[in-house]
């Protein structure tokens, strides 16, 4: 990174402090989200272990491969509802 970009993070993060928290809690629950579509697709994959085939991650969003499951076309799907509010997004992708 050069100084001049981190140097603009850091004022950003220094006077908008809320920012980071807010993307921290986005991501957090973007990764929830996935977690629900990784179990479903799972369960409706065959695979006989069923939505217990999607682990407990070891880092945050750590899954590794799911059965069912290709993660572009999840995100695709995300992108696709533009900027909702996570809480709708949620009723959006997992109807």
């Amino acid at each position: 990174m050069e100084e001049a970009e981190a140097r603009n993070k850091y004022d950003r993060a220094r006077l908008s402090s809320t920012q980071l928290s807010t993307y921290f809690t986005g991501s957090m629950e973007f990764w929830d989200i996935e977690r629900e579509v990784r179990r479903r697709a799972a369960a409706a994959s065959g695979d006989p272990r069923g939505a217990d085939a999607v682990p407990e991650p070891r880092v945050v969003g750590g899954y590794g491969e799911t059965p069912g499951f290709t993660y572009r076309p999840h995100l695709e799907n995300l992108i696709a509802h533009g900027a909702p509010p996570t809480s709708l997004l949620r009723r959006l992708v997992l109807r």
